[in-house]
């Protein structure tokens, strides 16, 4: 059986809270002050009249003198020039509930009378006093949801409060009195009962306070019944990771002795209490504490939802069991790092890998990666959660990784990467360090760098410039050589084409220096010539620059080594002896 939490007020109480007891002393108090304040409006008006009935019986007359003499007496005893301000709870019950105060003591001179009655109904002065009165504060055992709810399912319970200090008071059950206690030093009391189920207004009453504190108990000792559990998404099996939300249902029968204006059912929100347990496997997993319970498989397995309905009295329902079927869920991969839009052949294209699983409990037993180029196996393979490769020509590569978790279940991801053709790098080898002689041939020869390892050479294309201009020939292979003409400056470049239409170019510069021309003079005699008998002369030039020419002959003779004769100018020379 379950209660409304404000069934007080089905049987007319508020619950005993420190706010609504203060909320009770204020009202008490203010009824209290509203009679006082009739009673001695009266009093004062029933005065005038006397008063005036006085003054018309003996005006102008010797009467009138003695009764304004008495009407001054009387005045004197009802405003006396003295008083005791009292604060405390009288000693007295009948002067406590008196509507005037009585007051002793030397008033002060100027001073106004205060009426006592007036502070003894001070709400802070009964709020005082009300602290002090009978109050039943709980019940015991209380064992329900709300241990101060005055709902018990025991037969047997104590009421418990605080009063006077070592005051007598009485115990009312419906109006009827069943007892009585005395409260400790301390000013706590208790009373035992033994009652069955229904409820029981009990009301304690101390001897000083006529308005004593009442409370509704309930006994409650009907468990719930109908306890079902429903599912949703239905269907008995689920996977790993999907919630489950459990709603729970169950009817509270009206337990003898109360009614339905005193009792809630367990549909109610506020009513009842209920404990969900989920094992896994037959191991602890989850508890909710809601009527409606929402819980979410880590891992496949055999899972049980357990529920026991308690109404707010403490009774419990058996337990209802309800069991599922949780597969386990395959994981998805994720490769990550693969280029955006290309990358280079030639270039390692590094990769790492991100795994989701439903099943949170569940962890990676084995990577696969592998990886195809243009449709066919490519490289090594990969066990790990990170993989690299170097893609050794262009094309279209697709990176594959399989993943299997613990349980089995296994996922697959794939990513495509374009590689782009990188031109080949050329370089010439032979050109001479410094310089070379002009005539002299310059033999060179090549070697190509390629990013792509399966790049072959397709085309090889040399060629020559002096000083700006085409010179000689060009060539087609991987060495080439020429002879410069003339000093100068020659830059020779090579153009490198690989199979994949990539093509590169290097250029070496090469100083060709002027050689020196070697002449020869012909003609002259072989053996000797007589005296006076003219001797001619020619010449011939030799240049290793095959385009020089000569600019100048100088012709000079010497007999026994001092200057003879005339000089010459030409290619021919003649001189007598």
């Amino acid at each position: 059986m379950s209660i409304r939490p404000n069934h007080h007020n089905f049987a007319g109480r508020t619950q005993n809270t420190s706010a609504t007891r203060m909320q009770k002393m204020r009202e008490r108090a203010g009824r209290w002050e509203h009679k006082a304040n009739e009673r001695k409006s009266m009093f004062i008006e029933r005065q005038k009249a006397r008063i005036e009935r006085y003054k018309n019986a003996f005006k102008g007359s010797w009467i009138t003198k003695i009764g304004l003499g008495l009407a001054a007496i009387w005045n004197f005893i009802t405003n006396p020039p003295f008083f005791v301000k009292i604060e405390k709870r009288p000693a007295v019950p009948f002067t406590a509930m008196l509507p005037f105060g009585i007051s002793f003591g030397k008033k002060e001179k100027g001073t106004r009378r205060e009426s006592t009655t007036r502070s003894r109904l001070n709400p802070e002065v009964l709020e005082q006093r009300q602290l002090l009165a009978a109050d039943i504060a709980s019940i015991n055992p209380d064992p329900g949801l709300d241990n101060a709810d005055f709902i018990t399912n025991q037969n047997s319970f104590t009421l418990e409060g605080t009063s006077t200090p070592t005051q007598f008071l009485d115990v009312n059950e419906n109006g009827s009195n069943i007892g009585g206690t005395t409260a400790g030093s301390s000013g706590n009391w208790s009373f035992s009962l033994s009652r069955g189920e229904g409820s029981y207004n009990f009301e304690a009453v101390d001897s000083f306070d006529s308005v004593g504190d009442t409370q509704t108990v309930i006994v409650d000792q009907t468990t719930p019944n109908n306890v079902t559990i429903s599912v949703a998404p239905g269907g008995g099996t689920y996977g790993e990771g999907s919630a489950i939300t459990l709603s729970g249902s169950a009817t509270d029968p009206i337990p003898s002795g109360l009614t339905a204006s005193d009792i809630s059912g367990l549909d109610d929100a506020a009513a009842g209490s209920y404990a969900w347990t989920i094992t896994k496997d037959g191991n602890a997993f989850d508890t909710g504490d809601t009527k409606d319970f929402t819980f979410t498989p880590d891992d496949n397995g055999n899972y049980v939802a357990s529920l026991v309905v308690t109404d707010i009295a403490g009774n419990s329902a058996a337990a209802v069991t309800q069991g599922f079927t949780v597969t386990n869920e395959d994981p998805v991969p994720t490769i990550v790092g693969a280029p955006a839009v290309s990358s280079p052949e030639g270039t390692e294209i590094s990769l790492t890998s991100t795994v989701a699983d439903a099943g949170t409990a569940d962890t990676v037993a084995t990577y696969a990666w592998s990886v195809t180029k243009d449709g066919s196996a490519f490289g090594s393979t990969g066990a790990t959660d990170a993989f690299a490769f170097t893609p050794d020509d262009e094309g279209t590569y697709v990176v594959t990784l399989t993943v299997t978790d613990d349980d089995g279940g296994s996922g697959t991801t794939t990513e495509s990467i374009t590689v782009t053709n990188e031109d080949p790098v050329p370089t010439i080898v032979g050109a001479p360090a410094v310089s070379s002689p002009e005539g002299t041939e310059i033999s060179l020869a090549s070697t190509v760098a390629d990013a792509g390892t399966t790049d072959t050479v397709a085309t090889y294309a040399w060629s020559v410039t002096k000083d700006g201009s085409a010179f000689g020939s060009t060539g087609a292979t991987d060495s080439f050589a020429f002879t410069p003409d003339d000093n100068g400056t020659y830059v020779v470049t090579l153009t490198v084409t690989d199979n994949d239409g990539g093509s590169g170019t290097t250029t070496e510069s090469i100083t060709v220096t002027n050689e020196d021309p070697v002449p020869t003079i012909v003609g002259a005699p072989a053996v000797s010539s007589p005296e006076g008998t003219e001797i001619s002369l020619t010449s011939t030039v030799a240049d290793a620059g095959t385009i020089d020419t000569v600019a100048t002959y100088a012709w000079s003779v010497t007999k026994d080594g001092s200057a003879f004769g005339s000089t010459g100018a030409t290619d021919a020379f003649a001189f007598t002896p």
